[in-house]
């Protein structure tokens, strides 16, 4: 649960995870977890959730404190290559999905000037048509 403490990583083994975010009364989906992935505190720092996790079908996960994934780092250090693997894929995903969402509302505020541009000029056309009308009357 978001602003609760969470000392322990997550590696799914089986199953799906759902990541999310709940604002307003919606849900937003901040990424599915298929098994190999990893979460839960990867800050390596005390802290707290900044969002929910929901099996989205039946699960088994292995639960690490931090400093317990620190020791098997420490005894194993290919696998701190392959955790950097992961994080970095997962940041440029992440990143992938900003600037789509950038672009998308760019693009949305773009069309809406240019609907609202068409409107003003329709507008302007009909005020000039009605003066003109105006002038022209008896």
């Amino acid at each position: 649960m978001p602003n609760e403490a969470n000392n322990s990583i997550y590696v799914l083994k089986k199953g799906e995870i759902t990541l999310y975010n709940s604002h307003a009364g919606k849900r937003l989906i901040i990424e599915v977890l298929k098994p190999g992935s990893i979460f839960g505190n990867i800050s390596f720092h005390e802290g707290k959730t900044t969002h929910f996790a929901e099996a989205s079908q039946d699960s088994f996960f292995c639960i690490f404190s931090i400093e317990d994934f620190i020791a098997i780092i420490h005894s194993k250090p290919e696998l701190m290559i392959k955790f950097l693997q992961l994080m970095s894929e997962k940041m440029q995903s992440y990143e992938k999905r900003l600037k789509r969402g950038i672009f998308d509302a760019k693009e949305k505020i773009i069309q809406q000037l240019d609907v609202f541009l068409e409107e003003q000029k329709r507008s302007n056309m009909l005020s000039k048509l009605l003066s003109v009308k105006s002038k022209n009357d008896p």
